[in-house]
């Protein structure tokens, strides 16, 4: 084998072997947020954890979690939301540490009390949401009325 094509297939072999390797010794960089896209990245997120907090609230109300486990993940949420809401105040300049508990237990009752669908738009039984199409209840089987469009 003359060397020159020895030489060529090693510089080959390595330019591979580099090109193959550099993503696993490259630094990572995430995309770079601008404050509004992370403002609202943290915004959507404090509703899902609104909306936990709620359903965790509907499941112990029907009896699906045992007292300890509702306790456990209501502190778990709730200190996720703190978390939150603390990034979206320091993004916004105003954090004040004291009073965040009791803006996310106003946010949480505020979001209790509004109701999420209509009357006619839930199954009357398990207050299942009712899709449009819907002849009876996903969850419990109960026959609806037909809706007047």
């Amino acid at each position: 084998m003359e060397p020159l094509t020895l030489i060529a297939g090693m510089a080959l072999l390595l330019g591979v072997a580099f090109y193959v390797c550099y993503p696993f010794f490259a630094p990572q960089q995430g995309p770079t947020l601008s404050a509004g896209q992370r403002g609202q990245r943290l915004q959507e997120r404090k509703e899902q954890l609104y909306v936990a907090i709620k359903e965790l609230e509907f499941d112990q109300e029907l009896g699906k979690l045992s007292a300890d486990d509702y306790q456990r993940m209501r502190r778990q949420l709730e200190g996720e939301a703190l978390a939150v809401i603390q990034q979206l105040d320091q993004l916004n300049g105003h954090a004040d540490p004291d009073d965040l508990l009791q803006q996310l237990e106003r946010e949480v009752s505020a979001r209790r009390q509004a109701p999420t669908t209509s009357e006619a738009e839930c199954c009357p039984s398990c207050r299942t949401e009712r899709r449009p199409d819907d002849l009876f209840c996903s969850r419990c089987g109960t026959r609806f009325e037909p809706q007047e469009n």
